[in-house]
Formats: structure tokens, C-alpha cells, sequence
């Protein structure tokens, strides 16, 4: 008996600190960035790519927290594409290139969009040439196709079936008024009947939408004297929204008294809309990326025409864009040129391993814009050790892995590294939610009480005998 009391107290007090540790679980990964090849979207444009040397230089790992914009600008781990340039043709050709140097990693923690854009350079025969930032807006290297993405570089407003710069906007501007004291916030819910095609609807901070008895259902959290805001993109809307208040999302309650009011319409377009959060001189985004992002956002919303969302959706972050060297090149007719253009590396951070392992991708496809492609030459020079890479066949010399092609692969380019040879993997617990964990230890705690009840039952008894 005294040893079946030990091994049911030894299984509470696993259950308690072994299940305790399940949700205490903390961040392991960290998103990097992929960095691709130079662009040329003139298909006409006759210049080859004779050779093409990519340098990765990686002498240090990056930091999953950075204090400061200057901690983050240290960094050093770069990446160098140099093309040799051939013009075959018997003319002189200036083009237009485009260097995407992917989106920032989820370690930098600054809402800066141009905080590493004059960190490299982008030459000419040695010779620096300018370069100005673009932006596009980012929808995931899974998705990455050069010659869609680079449809999106557009250097006036996007034409479009519907938007355009000076679409009629009407702006309703409410007013919510009577929420009960004794409640902090409230939900409001608004119901829209569908006004045809040549109507879109988008409501400030709303949370989703549904549809019901022929109707648009959305709601937001709002406190006395909030403004809300209700755009009419194009005809406007032939009936007014439907308001209820109720004390939570839920909408089992309703406010009593509870009102959100009407204030004031007020005319703007579209263009006024769409750039509505944009500040150039602190974002270095210029007004036309912004607009021609926020109708590619709106158009992919394929679910539903009417109702766009949230004018929070179109607030963008530094996250929102794929960001673009683009630059101009002049090359004589027979010539040859050298081109290179750097760009910072961030790889994705993996702390599963010990010591935590780091992920690099290279987009290889957009070489595939060039009328000729030849040698490819890859380059990565480390002090770390090369885990693996999917193009396989890299050699070692001293500290840098080298690989030559002579044809552009298939794959894209990725290759992982690590401060040890051999990293061993780490196993994770599992998180559960604090609720869960709880419900679960006092179930088992009672289990166990009852067993322990019964146990000192059965003792007593058998004395008694």
C-alpha cells in the first residue's frame, strides 16, 4: 500500500511540473529574407549574360534582437551578383534593371523601410552608378514568379477595371455615443445590402464579414465618442448601414441606449483612399508603389467584390513590400560590361538545433529574363560549416564553398550553415494553452484524490480485520 500511495503522488507531481513546462514553450524561429537575381523585363532587349559569379560573404550570424537601428546596420553578411554583360547587337542599348532584395527579416523590430537601402552600392565597371528603392507588394517567395512580380513595378497608377486615381469616394463619418458606464467597450455590428457592381464597400478597423438574409454583416470594438468610418468606393451606397451595439462579439446583449451616429459625409477619391497612410518622406515609398500595391491587396481579396475589409489592411509595414534595386545600364554596341550589385543576406533563424542552424535562399529563376545565359559561379565565403544545400557538389577550400555551373539550374539556390559541424536537433515540447493545462492538472489531481481515498478505505478495513 505504502508503495502504491509513492507512485500516485509521484504521478500528480509529474503532471503538475512536467505539464507546466509544455506551456512555457518559447519563439524558436525567426523568418529571414531571400535575395534573387537581376531583372530585365524588355523582352526585346538583346543583351546576354556571358558569366555570372555569385559572392555570398557570411562572417557572422545575425542576432534575433536588435536594440538599435545601429546594432542592426553592423550586420554585415552580404550577398554579390557580378554579370558580365555582352551587347551582340549592332546598336547601342540602355536598359532598365531590377535587383529584388526581398522583404525585411522578422529580427529587425523597426517600422523603417529604408533603413538598409545605402548600405551597398551598385557598379559599373567598378564604377558606382545610382539606384532608387521600389516597392511591390509582397505576397510570399512560395508564390515569387520574376515575371508576375515584375508586372507589378509600374512607373504610373495601375489601369485597372475598377479602381482608378479619381474614383469617387463618399466618406460616412459616425459616431458612437451611450455605452453603459459600468462597460469599458462595446461591439457594434453594421449590415449593408449589396448596391451593385459598381459599388465597394471598406469600414475602419472592422473585424471579417459574413454574409446573412442577403446581407453584409461586419462589427468592430469601439468606446464612447469613437469614429468610425464607412467608404462608398464608387456609386454610393443607395441605403445606409444598419447599426446594433451589444456588449461583446458575442452579440448576445444589447446595449440599451447605445447609438452610432451620423455626423458628417465628405467627397474624396479613390487615390485619397489608397494613400491615405502613406508618408513618403519617412517610408521612401513612392506614392505610385503605395497606390499600385494597395489595388494589387484589394484585387486579391477574391473572396468577395463588394466588401473590401478594413482600411487597416492597406496600412502597410515594411513587412507588406518586396523591395527593388532598380538601376540603368548603357552598353555599346559589341561591348562588354561588368555589373554588380550587393545587397545585405538575411537567413532565416533556426534555434530547433543546437547551436541554432541558419537558412539561406537565393532566388536563381529571374536569369531566365536574359535573351542568353551562360556560366554560373557561386561563392561562400564563412567561417561556418556548410550543413547541406539542394544544389549539392560545393567544395571546400579553406573558409569558402565553391560551385560552378554551366548552365542556370532548375532549383533555386538554398544552403544551410552552423557554428558546428554536426547540430543536434532539440526536441520541443508541445505548448497548451494555460486554460487547457489547468482543466487537465485539477481532472488528474481529482483522479488521483479519489484513488488515494479509496486506498486509505481499503487500509482502514483491513486493520479493522
Amino acid at each position: 500500500m505504502k508503495k502504491l500511495l509513492l507512485v500516485l503522488f509521484s504521478v500528480l507531481f509529474i503532471a503538475v511540473f512536467g505539464l507546466t513546462c509544455f506551456a512555457n514553450s518559447g519563439q524558436t524561429s525567426w523568418q529571414g529574407s531571400s535575395n534573387a537575381g537581376t531583372v530585365i523585363f524588355d523582352k526585346d532587349c538583346p543583351i546576354e549574360v556571358e558569366k555570372e559569379k555569385l559572392v555570398f560573404d557570411i562572417p557572422e550570424f545575425p542576432s534575433t534582437y536588435y536594440e538599435s537601428s545601429e546594432d542592426f546596420l553592423d550586420y554585415s553578411a552580404s550577398v554579390t551578383a557580378q554579370y558580365t554583360f555582352k551587347n551582340p547587337a549592332d546598336y547601342d542599348v540602355t536598359a532598365t534593371l531590377a535587383f529584388p532584395f526581398g522583404v525585411l527579416p522578422s529580427y529587425t523590430y523597426f517600422d523603417d523601410f529604408a533603413i538598409d537601402f545605402e548600405k551597398y552600392d551598385v557598379t559599373v565597371n567598378g564604377g558606382k552608378i545610382g539606384k532608387k528603392q521600389r516597392h511591390t507588394l509582397f505576397t510570399g517567395y512560395e508564390y515569387f514568379d520574376y515575371k508576375e512580380e515584375g508586372k507589378k513595378l509600374r512607373d504610373s497608377y495601375v489601369e485597372d477595371d475598377f479602381f482608378s486615381p479619381d474614383l469617387p469616394v463618399k466618406v460616412y463619418v459616425y459616431e458612437v455615443n451611450g455605452i453603459d458606464d459600468s462597460l469599458f467597450s462595446a461591439y457594434i455590428s453594421a449590415s449593408f445590402s449589396e448596391d451593385g457592381e459598381k459599388t465597394r464597400i471598406m469600414v475602419s478597423d472592422c473585424w471579417g464579414h459574413e454574409y446573412k438574409n442577403n446581407k453584409v454583416h461586419t462589427g468592430l470594438n469601439v468606446e464612447n465618442k469613437s469614429s468610425v468610418y464607412v467608404y462608398a468606393i464608387g456609386e454610393d451606397i443607395k441605403n445606409l448601414p444598419e447599426w446594433k451595439m451589444y456588449h461583446d462579439s458575442s452579440k448576445e446583449v444589447q446595449v440599451e441606449g447605445g447609438s452610432v451616429d451620423l455626423l458628417f459625409t465628405d467627397d474624396r477619391t479613390f487615390k485619397d483612399i489608397a494613400t491615405m497612410f502613406h508618408l513618403e518622406e519617412t517610408t521612401n515609398v513612392t506614392e505610385v508603389d503605395w497606390y499600385n500595391a494597395t489595388v494589387d491587396y484589394l484585387n486579391s481579396q477574391t473572396f468577395d467584390e463588394f466588401f473590401l475589409g478594413s482600411d487597416i489592411d492597406i496600412k502597410f509595414t515594411p513587412y507588406n513590400f518586396m523591395r527593388w534595386y532598380e538601376y540603368e545600364i548603357e552598353i555599346g554596341a559589341g561591348e562588354k560590361l561588368l555589373n554588380t550589385v550587393t545587397a545585405p543576406l538575411y537567413p532565416t533563424i533556426n534555434e530547433g538545433y543546437e547551436p541554432a542552424v541558419y537558412e539561406y535562399n537565393y532566388l536563381l529563376s529571374p536569369a531566365k529574363s536574359w535573351s542568353s545565359f551562360k556560366d554560373l559561379d557561386i561563392e561562400i565565403n564563412t567561417p561556418f560549416y556548410l550543413i547541406n544545400s539542394n544544389l549539392g557538389g560545393f567544395e571546400k577550400d579553406v573558409e569558402s564553398y565553391t560551385l560552378f555551373l554551366n548552365s542556370l539550374p532548375k532549383d533555386e539556390l538554398n544552403f544551410t550553415l552552423c557554428s558546428e559541424k554536426d547540430p543536434e536537433e532539440i526536441r520541443i515540447p508541445i505548448y497548451v494553452p494555460y486554460e487547457i493545462l489547468v482543466l487537465a492538472v485539477i481532472i488528474m489531481a481529482a483522479i488521483i484524490l479519489v484513488l488515494v481515498i479509496v486506498v486509505i478505505v481499503l487500509i482502514v478495513k483491513r486493520k479493522k480485520k
